[in-house]
C-alpha cells in the first residue's frame, strides 16, 4: 500500500477540513490514515489505497503527463488531491504541498 502526505497551508483549520477530507477519501475509495492540525496553521493528510488507486501521479506533481493508464489508476488520489486545493466551504487554500512517502 502507498501513501501519500499532502500539506495544506492557508485558513484551513477550523472549518471541517479534516473531516471532509476524511468524507471525500471514503467517496474516493481512498484511505485517510492521518489528519493533523500543526501549530503553524496548516494541515496535513495521509491518504493511501492499494497501489493501482494511488499510482503515479506525475501531471499532478506538475512533471511530464502520465500515461492514460497511469492516469486511471491514480484518479482516485488524483481527484482527491484536486478537493484539497479548493478544500471545504470556508477554507482558503493557500499552497498544497503533494510527496510520496
Amino acid at each position: 500500500m502507498s501513501k501519500t502526505q499532502i500539506i495544506i497551508t492557508g485558513d484551513v483549520q477550523g472549518v471541517g477540513f479534516r473531516y471532509s477530507a476524511q468524507e471525500k477519501a471514503n467517496e474516493l475509495g481512498l484511505i485517510l490514515h492521518e489528519t493533523e492540525n500543526r501549530p503553524d496553521g496548516s494541515v496535513v493528510l495521509v491518504v493511501g489505497g492499494q497501489d493501482e488507486t494511488t499510482l503515479p501521479l506525475v501531471s499532478t506533481l506538475g512533471t511530464a503527463p502520465a500515461s492514460t493508464k497511469h492516469q486511471k489508476r491514480g484518479a482516485g488520489l488524483q481527484k482527491f488531491i484536486a478537493w484539497a486545493k479548493i478544500g471545504p466551504v470556508g477554507a482558503r487554500v493557500k499552497n498544497i504541498n503533494v510527496q510520496k512517502i
